[in-house]
């Protein structure tokens, strides 16, 4: 064939490409997403607020700044299950009581069960702070139909007065469910030994990456302190690796990861601490490499602090934005 009429035939079969795309008939390629940023604020440590993307950097405030679900108290993370109903653990400060709320579309929440406090209580030399119980994070396996719960407990004779020596104690914990009444046994998440908190359980292709905060303090002979890293493992609860080097600058926290718009690679947000700001960090998979997103590019409503990150319909989007509208005060 000659050369110019197969350049030809090529550049058509392009265009027709980016036509199919302009024109909605994506079929077999992926659907732009939008994001839901689900956080508490400073001023309101433990309620539940929610924030948008179109393009997962740059987010708006719903609601006028006000509390979406005044009733939830907790550290909010939000996992969607088997039966596409959103799941979201609750802690209530003053009575210890774990509670789980589910939404059909993330518009309305209700109070579903509460969870039996004894299985996150305690566990090999290891007891929770009631008034958070470790902060508990949700991933739902579509492989193994198991949802796993991961938190952080200190070692029950940790002083709380020694606050190095109190936040160094912290081992990461999980237990699964299938139908968050039937519960495993609490188990110590890594066989490592070492201070971690915040961990958030991912799955890309058929490896499950545990992004972690390393807990104890930053030293010279201990340069990781304080940083979010990452362990990986074939299987959902383990055993994982020893975790990756520093994927984030010191003291930071509470890591969240979407995907990119294009589905390109990975956006994962972290909190300088204590509510300082927002930061962002990329990578083409989750393994990495990980590096930092320029701060310019992103917006993170100032008064935004722990959340988790998920990605959503345009319809989802549309209607978070209608029914929790900004009106402007005349």
């Amino acid at each position: 064939m000659p050369r110019i009429l197969t350049y030809a035939l090529n550049l058509s079969v392009y265009t027709a490409c980016l036509l199919l795309l302009h024109a909605g008939g994506t079929s077999g390629m992926y659907a732009r997403p939008a994001y839901l940023f689900a956080h508490m604020t400073k001023s309101d440590y433990g309620g539940l607020y929610y924030s948008v993307s179109t393009d997962g950097l740059n987010w708006e405030m719903l609601n006028n700044g006000q509390s979406v679900l005044p009733a939830y108290r907790g550290h909010p993370d939000i996992m969607q299950g088997q039966d596409d109903r959103y799941y979201m653990i609750g802690v209530e400060a003053n009575t210890g009581r774990l509670l789980l709320w589910v939404s059909d579309h993330l518009m309305h929440w209700k109070m579903e069960k509460e969870l039996p406090s004894g299985v996150f209580a305690e566990s090999r030399g290891h007891k929770a702070n009631i008034s958070w119980y470790g902060a508990p994070k949700l991933f739902y396996d579509k492989d193994s139909g198991k949802y796993i719960i991961t938190w952080h407990m200190p070692l029950k004779e940790a002083d709380r007065n020694d606050f190095a020596g109190y936040w160094c104690s912290m081992r990461s914990f999980c237990t699964t469910t299938s139908d968050f009444t039937s519960f495993t046994p609490a188990k110590k998440l890594f066989d490592f030994d070492m201070a971690t908190i915040d961990v958030i359980i991912r799955k890309e292709g058929k490896l499950y990456y545990a992004f972690l905060k390393d807990e104890c303090e930053a030293t010279p002979q201990w340069p990781t302190g304080k940083s979010i890293r990452v362990s990986v493992s074939g299987n959902l609860t383990g055993p994982y690796s020893y975790p990756s080097g520093k994927i984030s600058p010191g003291y930071r926290e509470a890591p969240m990861i979407i995907s990119k718009p294009d589905n390109t690679g990975w956006y994962m947000y972290y909190e300088q601490y204590p509510g300082l700001q927002y930061e962002a960090a990329e990578a083409p998979a989750m393994a990495g490499p990980w590096f930092d997103v320029y701060q310019q590019r992103i917006s993170v409503p100032e008064e935004a602090r722990h959340g988790a990150m998920l990605s959503i319909s345009m319809d989802q989007y549309e209607a978070l934005k209608a029914g929790f509208p900004n009106i402007s005060e005349k």
